[in-house]
């Protein structure tokens, strides 16, 4: 029980950097530079605040 809970953390965890970092990708790719460095530090902040929660 307690590994596979663990490893299901983990796995969650491997998803949501990779939705992020996609997202990331996305912005720089498709916005106007500065948008898309405000819009990096605004996700940057609120991945931060969801990994400090979890």
């Amino acid at each position: 029980m307690g590994l596979a809970n663990i490893s299901h953390t983990s796995t969650q965890q491997i998803t949501t950097i990779r939705f992020i970092l996609s997202f990331e990708i996305l912005f720089l790719c498709t916005l106007p530079h500065l948008h898309s460095l405000q819009y990096f530090f605004m996700i940057r902040s609120t991945s931060a605040l969801y990994s400090l929660e979890s």
